[in-house]
């Protein structure tokens, strides 16, 4: 158990040391405010929020999006808070390892440019985007407009089997599309006589 927990602890502080900008940016999305946190982010190594590498920064961003919440868990935090004190003891015994990990990013990420631009950190978030309100406004009925409104629904779908066709002219089309799939909601056969 003891030598599962030391690997975790490694690969956990190698992950910080090719990665420090994670920590940070972990800290302000979880959050975690523990005054432990404050003093190991004024550690320089993990003072900045970049890395200078642009396709490895936006990664990070998609990761610090998708996989935050799993940072809440105590254990988690323990693990990354020790990783993290160890990298601050390496790192003070040794400086030039902040240069070899630093050399190691850049030959896995040589580029300049973002080469995952494609990918949105949005669409990896668990927050879901609404219609705005301005849209809305076509498919919500006004209640003070009361008998008014339902005289309109009458004519524009009489009542019974009266298939009346409707005018698709110069109409929202989402609107549009939303009435074709009710079943009392007719809209002509296209070729203007009717039979088939």
């Amino acid at each position: 158990m003891d030598n599962t927990k030391s690997t975790s602890n490694d690969l956990m502080k190698q992950a910080l040391m090719l990665y420090p900008s994670v920590l940070k940016k972990l800290v302000e999305k979880v959050p975690l405010k523990d005054k432990v946190w404050t003093d190991i982010l004024k550690h320089a190594f993990f003072r900045s929020d970049q890395t200078g590498i642009p396709s490895v920064d936006h990664l990070i961003n998609i990761y610090i999006e998708r996989n935050y919440i799993i940072w809440r868990l105590p254990a988690l935090q323990k693990l990354l808070r020790d990783a993290s004190k160890l990298v601050i003891e390496t790192l003070e015994t040794n400086r030039s390892d902040a240069k070899d990990w630093a050399c190691v990013r850049k030959e896995a990420f040589p580029s300049e440019k973002n080469e995952y631009a494609h990918l949105l950190v949005s669409d990896f978030s668990d927050s879901v985007a609404s219609i705005p309100p301005e849209n809305l406004q076509n498919f919500i009925v006004d209640p003070r407009m009361g008998e008014g409104a339902q005289n309109e629904v009458l004519v524009a779908n009489p009542p019974g089997n009266g298939h009346a066709p409707r005018d698709a002219a110069n109409r929202n089309p989402l609107a549009v599309l939303f009435e074709s799939m009710l079943p009392w909601v007719h809209y002509g056969d296209g070729d203007g006589d009717g039979d088939e």
